[in-house]
């Protein structure tokens, strides 16, 4: 009799420490919801949102991630996950769905849900957008194709780094070995202005070893220097090509207040066409970030920064990517980082010159950084490759 006492009591005080734990989990679910936003509008995937103010969706996926920039909030479900790249698979839903709350205050702010939905596959697109993108003169983009990945030079190391050893069919190669003035001009004699603080000279062009060095100082500057207090480099291809893949290695230089790398096509007026353009840019005042972004008829603001996951300015990286009527793919080391679908805007779709250049900006602190000149800056360029 007992132990049947004892064994009742047991199940009974079981029996409350449920209901205790039920009610608890019961409340915090209530907590929980009442931080989600009501009356969602129900939207398909992929899905992106672009603009300012404040707006709740619902739906049954996520793809393969969530991303979001320049937002006030993110909400998923009531957790908040604002201006953050973040896996579908860390976010559970809520009664099979997932409700999210959109705020922005400026017109840049993003959202999107992408990557692996049902009925296809959206490239991975990774990170957040900065400030402006300065105004260029020509440049082209690139197909399709896997990167095959280029091994990384050790700091300061003059030795070649394997490059591809095959020149494509209506493509190039160029190792670098000197100036190849059947492929590239070096800019020379003027400036770009506002917010380019620097006047294009030849003789900031070097080349040694198989390496082409770009240098940013301020000798016989402003009157050697098209009247801009500092001096620097822009290499540009002669011929306008389409759509196919654009690659290069470079080692990227390291100051605030610098685009310490640049490696894009663009054409505009010069050529006779719309301004339309493809970005790979390693700002100095962080190179453990790349930042794409692309223009088509003069309209830009498709920013985004794509972590490394390295320094850029401490090796050589092979970054490139894939111009096609549909997409552009942005690839360093052979990896995948970052892509564009057009659903944040037209895509790029004339001729352009692949260039690149290294320069200091002015008015820009916001984006680049204050600029304080401390010595000559170095960009160094392995080899150059376009595949159409």
């Amino acid at each position: 009799m007992l132990n049947t006492l004892k064994v009742r009591g047991f199940a009974l005080g079981i029996t409350i420490l449920a209901v205790m734990l039920a009610t608890i989990f019961s409340v915090a679910n209530t907590a929980r919801a009442a931080t989600i936003c009501s009356s969602a509008s129900a939207v398909s995937v992929p899905f992106a949102k672009d603009g300012a103010g404040d707006f709740c969706f619902q739906t049954t996926s996520l793809c393969t991630y969530i991303n979001s920039w320049n937002l006030t909030t993110l909400e998923v479900n009531g957790t908040a996950y604002t201006n953050l790249y973040v896996a579908s698979q860390a976010i559970a839903p809520l009664n099979g769905t997932y409700t999210i709350h959109y705020n922005s205050s400026v017109a840049w702010g993003h959202f999107e849900i992408g990557g692996t939905c049902s009925g296809g596959t959206t490239p991975t697109r990774t990170n957040t957008p900065v400030g402006p993108t300065a105004t260029r003169t020509n440049t082209p983009v690139g197909p399709t194709a896997t990167f095959t990945r280029t091994p990384t030079r050790p700091t300061n190391t003059p030795t070649r780094t394997p490059t591809p050893n095959v020149t494509p069919v209506g493509g190039f190669l160029d190792n670098l070995d000197s100036y190849n003035t059947s492929l590239f001009t070096k800019s020379d004699g003027w400036t770009n202005g506002s917010p380019f603080n620097v006047g294009w000279r030849a003789d900031h062009i070097n080349f040694s070893g198989g390496i082409m060095t770009f240098t940013l100082d301020n000798a016989t500057c402003p009157s050697g220097c098209s009247g801009m207090p500092y001096a620097s480099a822009e290499y540009r291809r002669n011929a306008l090509t389409g759509y196919g893949r654009y690659q290069g290695s470079f080692k990227a230089a390291k100051a605030s207040g610098i685009v310490g790398g640049s490696f894009f096509t663009y054409t505009g007026s010069s050529d006779n066409q719309p301004w339309d353009e493809i970005d790979i840019e390693i700002l100095g005042k962080d190179t453990t970030q790349m930042q794409t972004n692309y223009f088509t008829n003069g309209v830009g603001g498709h920013e985004t920064l794509v972590p490394l996951g390295f320094d850029a300015s401490t090796g050589f990286h092979t970054y490139g990517f894939d111009y096609q009527p549909t997409f552009i793919n942005w690839y360093v080391d052979g990896k995948l980082v970052h892509s564009e679908n057009g659903s944040r805007g037209a895509l790029p779709s004339h001729t352009m010159k692949l260039m690149m250049n290294l320069w200091s900006g002015i008015g820009v602190d916001s984006w680049l950084g204050p600029f304080n000149y401390t010595g000559p800056l170095k960009v160094q360029v392995d080899w150059m490759q376009y595949i159409p």
